[in-house]
């Protein structure tokens, strides 16, 4: 029989009281190369076989105190060693103790004295049958890891199928869901891939074009959905299309369009798009939102023909202020000229006309007519409208307007004081008739429009006129122009007893009054003036009994 093991890797264990036998059986086996390890009583051999099973157990029946059918029983019994075959030594022949060898659990019997080549031939046998038992339960074991691992491998795979599944589920419901939230968006929604084409348009840019979304290249974008520059006339580019900027990865920002689709209404929209880019900086494309603002274009056109009506009411309303002015400085003169016509006659009647008189009269006239040219220029040039920004002069400009009213607000107890307190201002010597209007050098420059500005100058002081005038007390009118954190400030003080206080937040908000008559739009249109065209600040506050107006422009 071929032996389908290396003997010097077997381990025999040999139970045996009987010395002699117990050495015979060794040699035998060690001479053919096995390992023997002896054992001469049962618990012996129990201990030996649990510490280190053996390949194979030859046990003698016949032992003192634990014969080899208990011996057997016991390895039978014990999880290490009850796979180990056991062959049953012993000199009896009957056929009752072969049975009890075979129901303990034996694999073979060999009955004293030895027949040598039968003891190795059913050793062989054993160790052969052993080591296919082995051999079988090792790829047994193999074969149901396998199987385990193949079922664990598909219950992955059916694991990883089912999520799948569920992610597929989940993501289409996402995307419906997002889609459906695109839809329900008011601002158009629109975005194209990386080569341009449309991937995305929701339902509000779909009303916005009147047309379906159509996965157009970026090069028929403009002339497929009828874009126009916020003209509303010139049609756009493709350069100029928001979401093709967006996609050379230009700043979208708030960019104004016009969408003028084949019947339907045309539409005001302002753009906001960033280029897609993924987490490696590749792009993936653009998205763009618009936002209708049509209402608002139109609310503003509106509020822009409201504001030009206050404007020429203002200014209507400060013309007559200035007709009044007028009134009064054409008063003095007029009166002059009476005196001279009638002096005119009364000397001829008596014979006293001569070159001389008529040389000085027609000086004397000429000038007073001069005068009144002057005046008539000087309101003319203050109601001309600036075209463009530029350059003047705040000291000479809140001047002139001191200096048109002053005859009139003089009229009824109205006094005006101007001073300059910025650094490096020199006070000039004043001289002659109203010398308390002074002026300094240098004076503050400026940017702006200086007659707009004049005519919030006039609106301020008519304002604090009609509070003096309400309070019923001597007025005084103070104007100090200085300098704070570099810029030009003008402070117009009164005493005409103060903004009331419930009106005092919202003095500057058109047709708000503390006046029995007037239309409440002169400092509404100077808030304008001051802040909306010149960029500065216009602000009021109590102080002292009066009003504290104050206007702040950069220089």
């Amino acid at each position: 029989m071929t032996i389908a093991y290396n003997p010097h890797e077997i381990n025999l264990l040999l139970v045996d009281d009987t010395p002699s036998s117990l050495k015979t059986l060794m040699s035998l086996l060690m001479e053919s190369g096995y390992q023997v390890r002896p054992a001469v009583n049962g618990e012996l051999a129990l201990k030996a076989a649990s510490l280190r099973p053996p390949d194979l157990i030859m046990l003698d029946i016949r032992m003192p105190e634990m014969d080899g059918f208990e011996v057997c029983r016991r390895l039978k019994e014990n999880e290490r060693t009850r796979e180990i075959p056991v062959i049953f030594i012993s000199a009896l022949g009957e056929v009752e103790d072969k049975v009890r060898a075979f129901e303990y659990g034996g694999v073979d019997y060999i009955t004293k004295p030895f027949q040598l080549k039968e003891v190795m031939a059913r050793v062989e046998t054993h160790l052969s049958l052993r080591c296919l038992q082995k051999s079988l339960k090792e790829s047994n074991d193999r074969l149901r890891h396998e199987i385990e691992n193949r079922k664990r491998i598909e219950e992955q795979l059916q694991e990883q199928i089912t999520n799948k599944n569920r992610v597929v589920k989940d993501l289409e419901k996402n995307q419906n869901f997002l889609k459906a939230v695109l839809d329900c968006i008011e601002d158009g929604i629109v975005a194209c891939d990386q080569e341009g084409k449309l991937t995305l348009f929701n339902r509000a840019t779909r009303i916005f074009h009147g047309l379906p979304a159509e996965p157009l290249h970026s090069e028929k974008w403009a002339e497929h959905y009828d874009l126009y520059l916020p003209d509303g006339k010139t049609l756009m580019q493709k350069e100029d299309v928001p979401l093709f900027k967006a996609l050379q990865g230009e700043d979208v920002t708030n960019i104004e369009m016009v969408i003028a689709p084949e019947g339907k209404p045309v539409c005001t929209l302002i753009a906001t798009g960033r280029t897609l880019i993924d987490k490696k900086g590749n792009k993936l494309g653009a998205v763009v939102s618009m936002h209708d603002i049509t209402r608002r274009k139109e609310a503003e056109d509106a509020l822009k023909l409201k504001e030009q009506l206050l404007i020429q009411q203002s200014k209507m309303a400060a013309m007559g202020e200035m007709i009044g002015a007028i009134t009064h400085q054409w008063k003095q003169p007029l009166n002059s000229l009476s005196v001279m016509a009638q002096d005119i006659k009364d000397a001829y009647v008596y014979g006293e006309l001569n070159d001389d008189y008529i040389n000085k009269r027609v000086k004397n006239i000429l000038n007073q007519v001069c005068f009144m040219s002057q005046t008539i220029d000087d309101f003319r040039n203050f109601f001309k409208p600036d075209k463009k920004m530029i350059p003047f002069r705040i000291n000479s400009s809140v001047k002139d307007v001191i200096l048109l009213l002053y005859d009139q607000f003089r009229k009824i107890d109205i006094d005006f004081q101007l001073n300059c307190t910025y650094e490096g201002a020199i006070k000039k010597q004043p001289t002659g008739k109203k010398a308390e209007i002074c002026t300094c050098e240098p004076e503050l420059d400026v940017m702006g429009f200086q007659n707009e500005f004049k005519q919030a100058i006039l609106n301020i002081l008519i304002n604090a006129k009609d509070a003096i005038i309400e309070n019923r007390g001597k007025g005084l009118i103070s104007i100090e122009i200085t300098m704070m954190n570099g810029k030009a400030v003008v402070m117009i003080k009164d005493n005409g007893g103060g903004i009331p206080h419930e009106i005092l937040d919202r003095i500057f908000d058109p047709y708000v009054t503390s006046k029995d008559k007037g239309a409440g739009i002169g400092l509404y249109m100077s808030k304008i003036i001051i802040e909306n065209s010149m960029g500065g600040k216009l602000y009021a506050k109590n102080k002292d009994k009066g009003a504290l107006f104050t206007i702040e422009l950069d220089m």
